[in-house]
């Protein structure tokens, strides 16, 4: 709720600060449009208030690390937090050049994980099927050890860095 608070006065804060430079004000002798520098201040310091006391709340937690796949970076893939007991993912993010990052504003709730690791096989070259049609799925590169039937574990933890690293075999 805090943060549509905020995004209403920030929007109105930039359509106050825009009619006061336009030619808009001036026909109206900036009567009504001029704020002070003091009222400005106020309007950024609650903004900000606003933002951290609102936004930040809600528990959720970044996470971050590495991918390392067969002694080496996982060049793609994509990796994804399960809660424990539940069948669908909470959160993830793609892997790029064997690093990911999940951002604390759509990151995850404390608590343990189950943690899948995918990265399919891409094929170069033209596509052979005819419009419309679909191949077969890509094949897996990672074993299922680490994704359809996961091994890996992690623990969210509330104001904590969160940094989880993978080593694959």
């Amino acid at each position: 709720m805090a943060c549509i608070i905020f995004k209403i006065i920030d929007g109105v804060v930039v359509y106050l600060h825009h009619l006061s430079q336009s030619s808009f004000s001036h026909f109206h002798h900036g009567v009504v449009f001029m704020l002070s520098l003091r009222t400005w201040s106020m309007l950024a310091l609650f903004s900000f208030i606003t933002l951290v006391a609102g936004c930040a709340s809600d528990g959720r937690s970044g996470a971050s690390g590495k991918v390392t796949f067969k002694g080496g970076p996982l060049k793609t893939g994509q990796i994804s937090f399960i809660p424990e007991g539940a069948m669908s993912p909470a959160g993830g993010a793609p892997i790029v050049d064997g690093a990911y990052s999940i951002l604390p504003t759509a990151g995850l709730m404390p608590g343990k994980y189950k943690v899948a690791i995918s990265s399919p096989e891409t094929k170069a070259g033209p596509k052979e099927e005819m419009p419309g049609m679909s191949g077969p799925p890509p094949k897996e590169t990672i074993p299922e050890k680490y994704n359809g039937k996961t091994e890996l574990t992690a623990e969210i933890k509330a104001g904590a860095k969160n940094v989880f690293d993978f080593d694959l075999k």
